[in-house]
């Protein structure tokens, strides 16, 4: 049984278009913050999603959904940096490959969760060399 080309076209634009919320976000802080601090607040949104995404990929993934944990509450590091995922059948569906399970799995709200920690001193610091 192969992978079914609509089902991984659902799920490409569906996260696509998911995905674009992040830079909506960016927006959205920078024009409720105070006009200098603006392009600090897009800076850090973007910075934190470049983070938690490359964390979901080396190792978030691998400790959320591994399928050869040992017991069910975390996974193990059997799929670090997303190691032979590539042609596998998914374990949610056996209908998509794995590696585009993973990025629908990196859903926004991970994203969003750690742009919230920083919107809560995003007025009150510097953020690297601006501010």
């Amino acid at each position: 049984m192969g992978f079914n080309a609509g089902d991984q076209a659902y799920i490409i634009v569906a996260s696509a278009m998911v995905l674009l919320m992040i830079p909506g976000i960016a927006f959205l802080y920078s024009g409720l913050a105070r006009r200098k601090s603006a392009l600090s607040l897009i800076w850090v949104t973007m910075m934190s999603f470049s983070v938690i995404v490359f964390q979901w990929y080396f190792w978030g993934y691998s400790l959320a959904l591994s399928s050869t944990a040992t017991n069910g509450f975390i996974g193990n590091l059997d799929k670090f940096g997303l190691r032979g995922t590539l042609g596998a059948p998914s374990p949610g569906s056996p209908l998509i490959p794995e590696l585009l399970y993973s990025f629908y799995q990196v859903r926004p709200h991970r994203i969003i969760l750690g742009r919230l920690e920083k919107e809560k001193v995003g007025d009150r610091r510097r953020v690297l060399l601006l501010g």
